[in-house]
Order: structure tokens, then C-alpha cells, then sequence
């Protein structure tokens, strides 16, 4: 089921004009900023957003213009994912998905004061998640359960029901635009 529906929300996300995903990831950037828990965090785990996702780029660049430490994931193999410090300078290498990421030289061990953006093809808005299938986030957020997590996403890939496994880890806040 989950294999049709990450289809279903793909096909969704793809068919939004690129005009209009640059107008709703404006609004989710704006959400972002203005929040407490972003006001609030010392530093900002997130993601090279590709393809049709939610952009990203928006939200690191004011992350590291005022101050925030910013890192960004590199996945390391069997569903393992660590995430490296990263700034204006830094020069992403291409992973096995095609998805820039950070070389290995920073890495982040403390998330004290973090927020962690999450990517998804789907939430609901009681966090549910539709990951990529890999398990990524999920394994790196059940080992991290402190943190505070945001999900971005369009709101026409908000659902009213997700299917979730006994591994699926929820975000905590979701950011649509």
C-alpha cells in the first residue's frame, strides 16, 4: 500500500507547476521563520531538497545568516544517516540517489537545541509520515527522540490517513504551504 501511495503523492507534488511550489515554499519558509521552535533553535538539522520537494535553500540561508548552526544529512548505508555541519562555502558531493551531501568532516553529535526539518511525499497533520522507503529518518530520529522535528510539505500532499508501521517515527509540527 505504501509503494501506490508514495506513487499517488509523487504524481501529486510533480503535477503542481514549479511557479506554484516556488509561491508555497516561500510561504512554508515565512511559517518557518516566524516560528518559536525555529526562533528558539540553536541548530537547524535539514535536507538539500530535490526534484519537487519543499525548498530548503530558503530556510538554510537565513539559518546561517542569523547565527544558527546549520547541517544537512549524509547517508552512510543500511538505512544509516549522520548529519555533518555545513556553510555558504561548503561543496556538496552527489550521493548514490543523486541528492547533494555534505562531505564528512564536521559531523554534528550534539542536538541539543535542534530542530529537524523532515521531507516526506505525505503527512497528516498529526504527523504521520510518508518517507522515501529507505528508513533514514526513521532510524536516525528513534535514536534521537529528544528532538524536535517539522515535516514540509504542500498542502495538497496533507492526508487524512497514513499507513504506519511499528518503526515509522511521527514529526512533531507540520509546515505547509
Amino acid at each position: 500500500m505504501k509503494k501506490q501511495l508514495r506513487e499517488k503523492y509523487r504524481n501529486i507534488r510533480d503535477g503542481i507547476p514549479s511557479e506554484i511550489r516556488r509561491s508555497k515554499s516561500r510561504e512554508i519558509f515565512e511559517k518557518i521563520i516566524d516560528s518559536d521552535v525555529y526562533k528558539n533553535c540553536k541548530l537547524l538539522l535539514s535536507y538539500y531538497a530535490v526534484g519537487s520537494e519543499a525548498e530548503t535553500r530558503l530556510i538554510a540561508g537565513h539559518a546561517l545568516r542569523h547565527g544558527k548552526q546549520l547541517a544537512l544529512p549524509k547517508c552512510a548505508g543500511n538505512g544509516i544517516m549522520f548529519f555533518y555541519a555545513v556553510n555558504e562555502n561548503t561543496k556538496y558531493e552527489l550521493s548514490r540517489y543523486g541528492i547533494p551531501e555534505p562531505p564528512e568532516y564536521a559531523g554534528i553529535t550534539d542536538f541539543n537545541g535542534a530542530l529537524c526539518l523532515v521531507p516526506g511525499l505525505a503527512f497528516t497533520k498529526d504527523g504521520a509520515r510518508l518517507g522515501y522507503g529507505g528508513g533514514y529518518y526513521d532510524r536516525f530520529l528513534s535514536m534521537h527522540g529528544e528532538l524536535l522535528t517539522a515535516g514540509l510539505c504542500y498542502r495538497e500532499c496533507i492526508a487524512d490517513f497514513l499507513p504506519e508501521d511499528p518503526y515509522d517515527i511521527r514529526c512533531k509540527l507540520i509546515i505547509s504551504g
